[in-house]
């Protein structure tokens, strides 16, 4: 019995030592020894992303190992970016690996870009740093050095536009004349419209087509059914190899809405006559607000009423930053319009401010529905 105690003792002994032995290796692994280090990029190391190649690999990010104590354990790694300042306060994970490298493509990077606020087309910096996590419980992450990565995105506009050519819109037959953009709908992006004046008649000088790119007459849409104020589109070379007929508006020159709906499979046009009142004219139509350079009245950007039409304003080529704006009217702020789409909307009197990623852009205004349009100038 004696020796039967003394082995139970001596296997209690042992089993107290693996135990404690196993707490111990699990307290030890959730330490981690010397910060690991990013291999590459180095601090200064800076890139241009061409929107013309948004597949090639823009960055390889690559790193030493994490070494934490106690028994060999996987570790993740996260890449994580910010914008220089930000101190990775709401860090924008890159990409994720158990590995020690991953590469991203131009499109990737650029979208890292543009969610931490970097503006288009001009030199920004973005901070890299990866982070690395055990799955033990209570262990705490490890944190690379930080590099900082000097970036030069684009703007990801990822819209098509189309802009009217033809004798009864306000560029004429000219397909590169400050032409007229029709409005795109923030919600679906395949239906358009456009209110406003047209020469109508029925003939030669009541029509008109669409252009896809301004100064470029091919890919262009029109329709087939001569006369007709609906019905299907027609267009080169989307349904067809020649180019497709005239729209024309057969009522009396005046207010129309002109609609399409580009979806593949639909690709129908409506065109009816306008009926609301286009009595009020206002002097001054301007933009305002942090995008344009502040809220000050100093700050406001003046458009231009189109000669054919004093409820159509444009102004080209104008440079906004990051930020918000409103329209409004008679420099003042009793009759303006916001909303809360970037690109293009629909304000509404008191609405609330549109968001604007800074670039150049053309911008379109129409205060006889609130439409609105921000193209970027290089798009």
């Amino acid at each position: 019995m004696k020796n039967i105690s003394l082995k139970a003792f001596a296997l209690s002994a042992v089993a107290l030592s693996l135990t404690s032995c196993e707490d111990d290796s699990s307290l030890l692994i959730s330490e981690g020894q010397a910060q690991f280090r990013i291999i590459a990029p180095v601090d200064g190391d800076a890139i241009f992303l061409d929107k013309d190649y948004p597949n090639n690999p823009a960055l390889t990010v690559s790193w030493e190992d994490a070494v934490y104590n106690g028994a060999p354990t996987q570790v993740n790694y996260s890449i994580e970016v910010d914008k220089d300042g930000d101190n990775f306060d709401s860090p924008y994970v890159l990409g994720t690996s158990t590995g020690n490298s991953l590469t991203f493509k131009v499109s990737e990077l650029n979208t890292a870009a543009a969610t931490i606020g970097l503006s288009p087309n001009a030199l920004g910096t973005m901070n890299v740093r990866i982070k690395a996590t055990i799955g033990t419980v209570g262990a705490e992450p490890m944190f690379s050095n930080v590099v900082n990565y000097s970036v030069t995105p684009y703007l990801a506009y990822l819209f098509k536009d189309y802009y009217f050519v033809g004798a009864a819109t306000a560029p004429g037959w000219n397909n590169n004349n400050n032409n007229t953009p029709l409005w795109r709908d923030p919600s679906n992006s395949s239906l358009y419209e456009f209110t406003g004046y047209f020469v109508g008649g029925g003939g030669g000088t009541s029509e008109f087509k669409i252009l896809e790119t301004l100064g470029l007459w091919q890919p262009q849409w029109g329709t087939n059914d001569g006369g007709a104020q609906s019905g299907a589109l027609a267009g080169n070379p989307a349904t067809q190899s020649g180019d497709p007929g005239v729209f024309k508006i057969t009522g009396p020159s005046g207010y129309y809405k002109f609609s399409m709906n580009m979806a593949t499979g639909v690709r129908t046009f409506s065109i009816t006559p306008y009926t609301g009142s286009t009595s009020t004219t206002y002097s001054v139509i301007g933009m305002i607000g942090s995008a344009a350079g502040g809220w000050a009245d100093s700050n406001q950007i003046n458009m231009t009423p189109l000669a054919s039409d004093p409820h159509v304003w444009y102004a080209n080529n104008v440079a906004l930053a990051n930020g918000e704006l409103k329209f409004r009217a008679n420099n003042g702020w009793t009759v303006n319009w916001g909303s809360n789409t970037e690109y293009s909307g629909t304000g509404t009197q008191g609405g609330p401010n549109i968001p604007v990623t800074g670039t150049t852009y053309n911008v379109w205004f129409n205060d006889l529905t609130g439409q609105y349009m921000l193209i970027p100038a290089s798009n």
